[in-house]
């Protein structure tokens, strides 16, 4: 069954020696590191249409401010992108959001962030891309 572009599934809890059932809305979560997403946007698609993904967390999208959503938009999503702030073309995460999704972006400071509140579910999900390399000499929090 499906309903806002979200599963419906019947689901039987067991939880000690009890079970719970009954209908359940299920929100289907991702992750994928794709080491530059420019040229992956099909691979993306691919997956969360067979997978049939709610949300995808996106990492080390290589994308720069000045590189338009246009570029890597896909058709039923919105995207939320934490890109990182140097002018090299590496790190960077992303949000995929299904478009039935009722979300509040939270505003984060620091590059190679994202985070959203998940309305319906009173949910806070966050994508966050440490790259190996960094220091908090390189970007200080204050």
């Amino acid at each position: 069954l499906s309903g806002n572009g979200h599963s419906l599934a019947t689901v039987t809890l067991w939880l000690s020696s009890r079970s719970i059932t009954g209908d359940f809305n299920i929100l289907k979560v991702g992750h994928v590191n794709v080491n530059c997403l420019s040229n992956k946007v099909d691979f993306i698609l691919d997956l969360l249409l067979k997978q049939s993904i709610n949300v995808l967390a996106v990492s080390e999208t290589w994308l720069l401010p000045a590189v338009a959503s246009s570029f890597i938009d896909v058709a039923n999503f919105n995207s939320v992108r934490g890109d990182t702030d140097g002018a090299a073309r590496k790190h960077g995460s992303m949000l995929y959001l299904h478009k039935d999704i009722v979300f509040l972006v939270f505003e984060v400071p620091i590059p190679n962030v994202v985070a959203v509140h998940l309305i319906d579910y009173d949910l806070w999900i966050v994508a966050v891309y440490r790259p190996p390399s960094y220091t908090i000499l390189e970007k200080p929090l204050c």
